[in-house]
């Protein structure tokens, strides 16, 4: 860097101050600038090698700590009794051990008895040659493993003729499967999707377990099944999806997938897994939709028409869906305390973040006062709601207008308040709504087991192996948040489903109908 020259220098009293000023305000600027970048760098290490938890750690300040600033100086009758009780226990200077519970094996499961009985030689008393008699018995059971078994199904259809017609032949048709003209059973089918879909075993692995028992059958056939598979459950997934837009609360998430050949865009761009989810007692549903693209026209036609509340994060792409006379948007809190944990996570060790924790605490009082909650009725809870979170959220607001202008806004302190306020409106409809939670967590606990899965088969070969995973996926999911064993709800399907023929007998192998079957 070239120094100024004498004609560049201040000239007068007057340019020197206001070249002073400027520059100083320059290297605040900058200063901010590396802070900034320091508690990034800190997050982002963080993020990669340390605990991915968020739970608030006991030592943090409570919301209404004096020593924060916080306007409230009573503790909560509730977390009184916990630390008086923490308190009480730490005194005690003994204590007795509990001894680990095993749980017993399932009554259903069948018995084999071994009987395990002295020698006759051995049935008389040592002392006075007496026989014994028995008094009793002692029991004890270990659970045993039966690998896999295969067998082959043989479907034999007799052939019949007349005698003296020579062209008069009958054979009765074929039964319907879910695959025609394949080796692949509907148990088959449903033992290779639960194992890729819900154990997350990619299907090179599946080939090598197949391969062990002596059985061949490639990844490429196992792959083409699970296409073929994802088109046969199309009716449950389009009645699923007409059960869901006839929800008053939907849950909405996204995640990344890759797709290798997709039409139009190279092999590691990302295109997008996309779920909506409902969690209602007796029928809850969760949908997988894959995506090129991650725009606002994908959840336009997923929730084109719906007007209920949709659950979602502050993602701008639900915009076209949400708004006067169409869905009303409901922001998540944990998404807002997400924001406060990173800053606190950016910091040097020793140093504290008075705003962050603040922030924290408010979020933290709102979950207790849930959790206090989480047994009442709808009409109940709406009044807790007002009576107890209402002053809360007054609380938050006030605080919040203070903290906007105390902290940079280009800090990640910054970046979560101003989040919080940009969300406000939409973070504030559970006070008036007793069927709203707190957070998104219901879409995002949804995406989990497609993440799980992500992590081990990495990728989709075509759109149409994504396609197909994103209903298998919504099948399988929706059968485990109905308490249905998936494997053998998917084995039922498939083996009914190809047989139906009326819109009632395909609402009958909807999971929470099959659940209902179950339990008559």
């Amino acid at each position: 860097m070239q120094a100024a020259t004498t004609s560049e220098l201040p000239q007068s009293i007057e340019q020197a101050h206001a070249s002073i000023i400027n520059l100083r305000g320059h290297n605040e600027h900058l200063k901010e600038e590396v802070d900034y970048l320091k508690r990034l760098i800190r997050l982002l290490k963080h993020q990669k090698f340390a605990k991915s938890s968020e739970k608030i750690s006991a030592s943090q300040p409570n919301l209404f700590d004096e020593a924060e600033g916080v306007v409230c100086e009573e503790v909560s009758a509730a977390e009184a009794v916990a630390a008086a009780a923490v308190e009480t226990t730490t005194l005690v200077p003994a204590h007795e051990r509990r001894l680990p519970r095993r749980e017993g094996l399932p009554a259903e499961l069948p018995r084999v008895d071994n009987l395990v009985d002295l020698a006759e030689a051995d049935k008389v008393c040592g002392v006075d040659g007496t026989t014994l008699e028995k008094i009793g018995e002692e029991t004890s059971e270990q659970l045993e493993y039966i690998p896999a078994q295969f067998r082959v199904i043989r479907t034999i259809r007799p052939k019949y003729a007349c005698k003296t017609c020579s062209g008069n032949i009958k054979i009765a048709p074929l039964p319907k499967t879910a695959i025609p003209r394949s080796i692949a059973s509907a148990s088959l089918l449903a033992q290779v999707a639960v194992a890729k879909y819900a154990d997350a075993l990619p299907l090179y692995r599946q080939e090598q377990i197949f391969s062990r028992a002596g059985i061949a059958i490639s990844r490429q056939s196992m792959a083409e099944w699970m296409i073929r598979v994802g088109g046969v459950l199309t009716p449950i997934i389009n009645l699923c999806k007409e059960k869901l837009l006839e929800s008053a609360v939907i849950n909405a998430d996204e995640t990344p997938v890759q797709v290798l050949k997709e039409k139009d865009k190279p092999p590691d761009s990302k295109s997008y897994m996309w779920v909506a989810c409902r969690k209602e007692k007796g029928s809850q549903i969760v949908l997988y939709h894959y995506a090129p693209s991650r725009s606002g026209a994908v959840p336009a036609e997923l929730f084109a028409g719906y007007k209920g509340y949709l659950h979602i994060d502050g993602y701008d792409g639900y915009n076209k869906v949400c708004g006067e006379g169409k869905a009303t948007r409901v922001g998540c809190w944990a998404h807002v305390r997400r924001k406060f944990m990173d800053a606190l996570k950016s910091l040097p060790k020793g140093v504290k973040d008075a705003y962050a924790e603040a922030g924290l605490g408010f979020i933290k009082e709102l979950y207790r006062i849930e959790a206090e909650s989480k047994d009442l009725g709808l009409e109940e809870l709406l009044a807790v709601r007002q009576l107890t979170s209402q002053p809360v959220i007054e609380t938050i607001r006030a605080w919040l207008d203070e903290a906007l202008v105390a902290v940079v806004p280009k800090s990640l302190t910054g970046v979560a308040l101003n989040y919080l306020h940009n969300e406000w409106r939409y973070l504030t409809h559970f006070l008036g709504e007793p069927r709203l939670r707190l957070d998104n967590n219901t879409a995002e606990n949804a995406v989990r087991p497609f993440v799980i899965g992500r992590k081990n088969w990495l990728f989709c070969d075509t759109a149409a192996g994504a396609e197909a995973s994103a209903a298998i996926y919504s099948v399988i999911v929706t059968a485990k948040a109905n308490g249905v064993d998936p494997y053998l709800y998917l084995r039922h399907v498939l083996t009914e489903l190809p047989k139906a023929e009326t819109l009632e007998q395909i609402e009958d192998l909807l999971p929470w109908r099959y659940r209902a079957t179950l339990l008559n």
